[in-house]
């Protein structure tokens, strides 16, 4: 993390009992009145700090909480867990570590993405052309603004380099606040389905969703085609939920999980549905190619 990335965080400290209600959990072993810091907030047992939050995350290969005496003798402050175990320093168990690490990472960032215009784009392809397309676009109309996916962070003015599809929270959020200080107003993201089935953008206040299309991919992860769209469909869910005022759901209607998509739209959500389809609000009339593309 950079200099100015580290000036971005919260440094005000929140007691273990505020912690305790934000985050939905039970405290266990520690007192509601001790404090603690969210700038040192990991998931990472080698990368924990004394008197850092240490958030412990089930994974298909490593589990977190067998790291607990690891982050204990290096100071830690506070683990947070999802399962029943046992630890010499103070314990808040919540329902999920993975929705809990997103909101720890909007926290300490004093919830900056919240206020920008964001846009999420799901789909199996074309999720890193639409995201250029429509971060030129905003910038175009006024709305400067970053993309945010398979290339980093990227802008005229900023660039982050990334290595996933969409960042872990406590990059997201980083980079939002970052851009925020920088001048900009909006984030257009993509949003793969391992980020929403793993809540990296549950703390995400989307204006508008994008689906491209959904084609088989990824089974080895999400075991069936059906799983696969589930975690796809979260973006809307996200979306129906937003705090956002306006709230548009841009689809693609040629694709037959689009159209369930449409179906099972929340009603307060402003559609607009594109394709070649005469049913469309945005229709696909012409289409040539040449040595340009």
């Amino acid at each position: 993390m950079t200099p100015e990335e580290t000036d971005l965080l919260r440094t005000t400290p929140l007691s273990l009992g505020t912690l305790e209600e934000l985050l939905g959990g039970t405290l266990v072993n520690g007192k509601r009145e001790e404090l603690v810091s969210l700038e040192k907030v990991t998931n990472r047992s080698t990368e924990v700090e004394r008197g850092g939050v240490y958030v412990a995350l089930t994974g298909t290969q490593v589990d977190g909480h067998t790291f607990l005496n690891e982050v204990a003798a290096r100071g830690a402050h506070l683990a947070v867990v999802e399962k029943e175990v046992e630890a010499t320093i103070p314990l808040l168990k919540v329902n999920s570590t993975r929705q809990a690490l997103s909101r720890l990472a909007s926290l300490r960032t004093s919830e900056a993405p919240q206020s920008l215009f964001t846009v999420g784009i799901t789909g199996t392809n074309g999720k890193t052309t639409t995201v250029n397309l429509a971060s030129a676009l905003l910038t175009t109309l006024g709305t400067p603004s970053v993309s945010i996916g398979t290339l980093g962070l990227r802008s005229p003015t900023l660039t982050i380099e990334g290595s996933l599809t969409t960042p872990d929270p406590l990059d997201l959020y980083t980079w939002c606040a970052l851009a925020k200080k920088r001048g900009f107003q909006g984030i257009v993201m993509e949003a793969s389905s391992h980020a929403l089935d793993q809540s990296r953008v549950s703390e995400m206040e989307f204006n508008a969703a994008v689906f491209t299309n959904l084609t088989r991919d990824h089974l080895n992860y999400h075991g069936t085609e059906e799983n696969y769209f589930g975690a796809k469909a979260l973006l809307f869910e996200l979306l129906a939920t937003s705090k956002k005022r306006e709230k548009y759901a841009i689809i693609n209607i040629d694709d037959l999980y689009g159209v369930r998509l449409v179906e099972n739209l929340d009603p307060s959500i402003h559609l607009i549905r594109y394709g070649a389809s005469a049913n469309a609000d945005l229709c696909l009339r012409g289409m040539t190619r040449d040595a340009r593309g």
